[in-house]
């Protein structure tokens, strides 16, 4: 599907589709043709073919482009001349950035991500990206988004050939086979669904570290604002707490009695009797909802218990949701307000303040998101690896390995966290004994 998308941050999810207006296909062939902007995207969906297609970003040179594009040559047998590419130069960073397909071959997301992520494809790895190869957006040539100023203008090929989703009937199927590694790995984990019995102690161990969460929660009356409100409010986070624990009813109790006025004892534990647990396949409200009402009831107070807490796995929805708290100033503010009615000398100025203002924020969040992330991952120089730490256990993994993993976990502004992390010195040992 093709959307016109103004901002990234602003576009919503709605039933089967998104809060942005769509474009034809016809509509956004003629856009392209003429070089118009309107924000035109596709959105990608993973379990659908596509063209043979990627992005190559953060690039120093042209010949450096030039080299990724003749292994790319090699691996689909086709010539540079078959590739269609986008280029966009990004002067501030002097980096070279393209997307490409070749609109005669036809593959799927996984296949695509196997093959980049193959050895020889290494030292490129902070250009030869992957993210693409996922549900998420697609910007197309000439299009720009309010995150993405830069405009992809096309050096080779056809407008339709970016429509990488939308594939002719005679476009033929690339064939790859993924070969499973059959090698014996030192893995230090311990696979859950052995025997029942250590998924029970789990479920039960989640249980309980749940309702950890839920009583910090009510001992800093980050649920109040949900006490306080309609039924339906008090209703959910009873669902929530059901969900995240099944003996939880003290907690729903507790929570309920917030607001003295509404309480009914009889009425409390009647509701709670009524309420059924979920699979895991069934959407539901859970211990996640919990945290997301907490948040917004007092960010600063639940940074500072999340800080606190002792979880033993990264928790990505936690993560996503961490921010800086840095505020701009009132006079910086003025200055934004009355920018319209200074000369280009003073406005040059509010932009460099206002710029210098984001990169601090960005900056900040980083490291709150990076001290977060490292309670959980670390590098390890001997052997050249990465180690993720959960429930105790130590998981080997390859660069290539955290990379897709923590491919969703970003900043703010859509930067990829984990590409940042790898670039600024994380936490690391020498070596490691197991």
């Amino acid at each position: 599907m093709i959307y016109s998308v103004n901002a990234y941050a602003y576009a919503k999810k709605v039933g089967d589709g998104w809060n942005c207006n769509t474009v034809s296909y016809d509509k956004a062939n003629q856009l392209l043709k003429d070089g118009k902007d309107n924000g035109l995207n596709l959105r990608l969906e993973d379990d659908k073919d596509c063209l043979v297609f990627g992005d190559i970003d953060h690039c120093p040179n042209e010949d450096t482009a030039n080299n990724i594009f003749q292994m790319i040559c090699e691996e689909f047998n086709v010539d540079d001349n078959q590739i269609s590419k986008s280029f966009c130069y990004k002067e501030e960073k002097k980096e070279y950035s393209y997307h490409w397909t070749i609109p005669t071959l036809k593959s799927n997301f996984k296949t695509l991500k196997h093959i980049f992520n193959q050895e020889k494809y290494k030292e490129f790895t902070n250009m030869v990206d992957t993210s693409p190869y996922k549900n998420g957006w697609f910007r197309l040539p000439y299009q720009t988004t309010k995150e993405k100023k830069l405009t992809h203008k096309i050096i080779q090929g056809n407008p339709t050939d970016f429509l990488v989703q939308h594939i002719p009937f005679d476009t033929q199927l690339f064939h790859y086979e993924i070969k499973q590694e059959n090698k014996t790995k030192k893995n230090i984990t311990m696979t859950i669904s052995e025997n029942k019995q250590v998924n029970n102690v789990m479920k039960y161990k989640n249980y309980e570290e749940n309702d950890m969460k839920i009583k910090k929660l009510l001992e800093f009356h980050l649920l109040d604002k949900k006490a306080n409100g309609s039924w339906d409010d008090w209703a959910e986070v009873g669902m929530a707490i059901k969900q995240s624990n099944p003996d939880g009813l003290d907690n729903f109790v507790t929570f309920s009695k917030i607001n003295k006025e509404k309480y009914n004892d009889d009425m409390t534990i009647t509701f709670w009797n009524g309420i059924k647990v979920k699979n895991a396949n069934e959407e539901k409200l859970s211990i996640g909802s919990l945290m997301m009402w907490a948040k917004e009831c007092n960010p600063e107070e639940y940074f500072k218990i999340q800080e606190e807490s002792n979880e033993e796995v990264l928790n990505k929805k936690y993560f996503n949701s961490i921010k800086s708290n840095q505020e701009m100033t009132e006079e910086l503010k003025n200055k934004v307000a009355d920018y319209d009615d200074k000369n280009k000398m003073c406005q040059k100025q509010i932009d460099k303040e206002v710029k210098q203002f984001k990169t601090q924020c960005k900056t900040q969040e980083f490291n709150y998101k990076k001290s977060y992330f490292e309670k959980f991952h670390f590098k390890i120089m001997s052997p050249p690896s990465f180690a993720r730490i959960a429930y105790d256990e130590i998981t080997i993994l390859k660069k290539g390995e955290i990379q897709i993993q923590y491919e969703d976990l970003n900043l703010s502004n859509g930067d990829s966290f984990i590409t940042q992390w790898l670039k600024n010195q994380p936490r690391e040992y020498n070596e490691v004994d197991f």
